[in-house]
């Protein structure tokens, strides 16, 4: 999972997608990133299940973990805003969008605990923390730019966080 990307919000283009089909969108996304990527270095491409959205997300399997960093960096870069994940507008020089624009989103691919555990802890964000993400498989949260990174390890820390973050804006009232 550790060198997996999740990319979202493309929609399926053609019936029963094969796997060179998914690995020229996913080297589409990289072309738009400006991401050069050998061709050895992306082992593999295939759709998930849908999702309750409808969305079909596509996962990447870089040859390192390294690989899928940089891929988030450079996203994350060539970004007006990053939040959790990465939105930018994916034109198909193939024609094959349809020279629609299309909302695309990067994720790192998280094991179903931490993915439980991140959706929760987006409630923080009605508790006064300005942000909250996942990196390297962990769950963070931060109030402010100044404020200090907060490793979000259990639904416990959360559950003290969520608590301890509504005492601390009743003692400011």
């Amino acid at each position: 999972m550790r060198s997996d990307l999740i990319i979202s919000g493309i929609p399926v283009l053609f019936e029963n997608e094969t796997t060179v089909q998914t690995t020229n969108i996913v080297n589409e996304v990289l072309e738009v990133l400006n991401v050069e990527v050998q061709p050895w270095e992306l082992i593999s491409s295939h759709r998930l299940k849908k999702r309750r959205n409808g969305d079909v997300p596509i996962i990447a399997r870089f040859n390192r973990p390294e690989m899928r960093d940089k891929v988030l960096a450079s996203a994350k870069a060539g970004c007006l805003r990053y939040k959790q994940s990465v939105g930018f507008a994916l034109r198909s020089k193939t024609d094959r969008l349809e020279q629609n624009q299309v909302k695309v989103y990067l994720n790192e691919h998280l094991n179903r605990k931490n993915q439980v555990l991140l959706g929760k802890s987006k409630a923080l964000r009605e508790k006064g923390y300005k942000y909250v993400w996942s990196k390297n498989g962990s769950v963070f949260a931060r109030k402010n730019d100044q404020s200090a990174v907060i490793k979000i390890l259990n639904e416990q820390k959360l559950a003290e966080l969520l608590g301890s973050s509504a005492g601390n804006a009743a003692a400011n009232l």
